[in-house]
């Protein structure tokens, strides 16, 4: 593995043994044990006296045995391919169950975001309003340097007209949507 600059890891061995047959036969042993048993009609036994049948019709038997297990080895070979069909099919729905796992983690983080955020700019409201109103609170007659005073007077009057609370940015951007509304309707 080092050599070919990959880590190490479960899921990269489970890719490469699930395609390999030396496991094909416990998925559909797992398959056999899960689906219930059948029952099957029994048939009625054939007992043959080889000593009656001539040659001839022993060595049809023996041709007849041979294209038995051609068939069997051909219903083996389909036994294999429905195997790795359902395998591919279980790792198709094992995907599945994996994305829909992420989409209700990043539905959940979102939501952990989302309260997050609104803590935070309740917050930012909280202290803008007590900013406000220890701005507000300042009696300006009391400043005797004429630009402080100037100054104190200016932000008093944008905290009024923005309103007690309202961050400056925020009100910039309800001017901007107003301005918006207004030309739309227009």
């Amino acid at each position: 593995m080092a050599e070919m600059q990959k880590y190490f890891n479960l899921l990269h061995c489970y890719r490469i043994l699930s395609r390999h047959p030396k496991w094909w036969e416990s998925v559909v042993n797992k398959k056999k044990k899960k689906t219930p048993k059948e029952k099957v009609a029994k048939s009625t036994p054939i007992f043959i006296d080889y000593d009656d049948v001539p040659e001839e019709q022993g060595a049809r038997a023996d041709v007849e045995a041979d294209v038995e297990v051609d068939v069997d080895v051909d219903v083996d070979v389909d036994v294999e391919a429905e195997a790795e069909a359902e395998a591919e099919a279980e790792v198709g729905v094992e995907r599945e169950g994996s994305i829909k796992k992420l989409l209700r983690f990043a539905q959940k983080e979102l939501i952990q975001v989302r309260k997050h955020t609104l803590v935070t700019e309740r917050q930012n409201a909280i202290n803008q309003t007590s900013e406000d109103v220890k701005h507000l609170l300042i009696d300006a007659s009391s400043i005797k340097d004429h630009l402080n005073r100037r100054a104190i007077l200016n932000l008093q009057k944008d905290i009024r007209e923005r309103g007690i609370g309202v961050p400056p940015y925020l009100q910039t951007m309800l001017e901007d949507s107003s301005d918006a509304e207004v030309l739309e309707s227009d």
